[in-house]
């Protein structure tokens, strides 16, 4: 005896073609996930919808040849689908430009201990990829956390096992002298890292990030073609004339700086306690006048945010002042992965805010922060 078989209203039986088709459509987008394709797709069905209202053609197909208003739901879905995955390929590729990750399992051990809040399972590049996927996140720039210290091993791993998904920041070692600190870049640069990240507080106590060794890995950096990112966790203030002495001496370096300048009182305390240093954010805005080759990382909003997630409604008209004095081709996204899996909203909340600032922007001043700048900096 034949069995019938009911119809799925998506067009999901086994022996059904619309589930080829389906298949080979989500085959064709490998890193599309299953948030942002519903998502995709809801925003199909919507437009559909209203579009269709106004013509008074059969939902979901107002481009279709005109034919009879009934459609079976087989026919709606697909149209949808491919509408959401054709959506998702030409939308503007998002890059995390800062974020760490790091493994208890991996053999080398850490340098020092991680919070005991940020195991394996929040803090791992495996935990890192999910959270991609979930938010519809493209690539990402490992920078090497401070566990490892200088034992680039795990984050080296990590990018060779996901190329075209992770790239890698390296850790400056200011401890050394100029030419071995600087065949330390050559070294690793040879291995794939396309960034260099000045920490000024592994400086030698009483020196700054322009002594002969700064000034020498800055130099080589910029030969190299990695730009320097400089971490301002206590502040920007103290770094402001360095800074301004290193991107003298090799103007042809791109000089970053993390997480918004820092601009609290206390950068190393939750925000919310503290006030804004407002010298420091309009210190950040005069570096960028004054220095072409200056970038900024719109990273890590839950340390800046007085407000917090998930929205960060606190940050939005210090976003704009950056994009009126900066431009789109200066500014990029960033995380602070897995630090902000400690926050409200987590992962997803930082990467939507941004998402929302930039949707009132031109969509080429959009893409640049949401990747492009990102992508150009790196060759990512």
């Amino acid at each position: 005896m034949s069995r019938t078989l009911v119809p799925d209203p998506r067009g999901n039986n086994e022996n059904n073609e619309n589930k080829r088709e389906h298949g080979s459509a989500m085959q064709r987008k490998q890193h599309i996930s299953e948030k942002p394709l519903r998502q995709a797709f809801r925003r199909a069905a919507v437009s559909a919808d209203a579009a269709d209202a106004r013509s008074g053609g059969a939902p979901g197909l107002r481009d279709a040849p005109v034919q009879p208003a009934v459609r079976s739901p087989q026919t709606r879905w697909r149209t949808l689908h491919q509408r959401a995955v054709s959506a998702m390929a030409t939308a503007p590729k998002v890059i995390d430009s800062h974020l760490h990750v790091w493994s208890a399992a991996w053999p080398s051990g850490f340098a020092s201990a991680p919070p005991d809040s940020l195991g394996d399972d929040v803090s791992s590049a495996e935990a890192l990829l999910a959270a991609m996927d979930a938010s519809g996140v493209d690539k990402s720039l490992i920078v090497q956390p401070s566990v490892y210290a200088f034992d680039h091993s795990y984050v080296l791993d990590c990018m060779g096992k996901h190329p075209d998904r992770l790239a890698v920041m390296l850790l400056a070692d200011p401890t050394k002298e100029p030419e071995e600190a600087c065949d330390f870049l050559r070294t690793l640069h040879g291995k794939g890292c396309c960034g260099v990240r000045f920490n000024p507080y592994l400086w030698p106590e009483g020196q700054q990030i322009d002594n002969p060794t700064g000034v020498e890995m800055y130099k080589v950096a910029g030969e190299l073609g990695m730009p320097v990112g400089v971490m301002a966790f206590k502040g920007l203030k103290p770094l402001a004339e360095p800074l301004r002495h290193l991107a003298a001496e090799a103007p042809a370096t791109p000089l970053i700086i993390d997480h918004w300048g820092f601009f609290r009182d206390d950068p190393a305390s939750p925000p919310a306690a503290q006030a804004v240093d407002e010298e420091a954010f309009e210190l950040l805005l005069a570096l960028a006048q004054d220095i072409p080759q200056l970038y900024v990382k719109i990273s890590a909003l839950f340390r800046v945010s007085g407000t917090g997630g998930p929205q960060y409604d606190d940050l939005r008209p210090r976003f704009q002042r950056l994009v009126d004095v900066l431009g789109s081709r200066r500014l990029m996204y960033g995380s602070d992965f897995p630090f902000v899996q400690l926050h409200e909203g987590q992962y997803g909340a930082s990467v939507e805010a941004v998402r929302a600032w930039v949707s009132e922007l031109d969509p080429e001043d959009a893409a640049r922060i949401l990747g492009g700048t990102a992508a150009e900096l790196f060759n990512m």
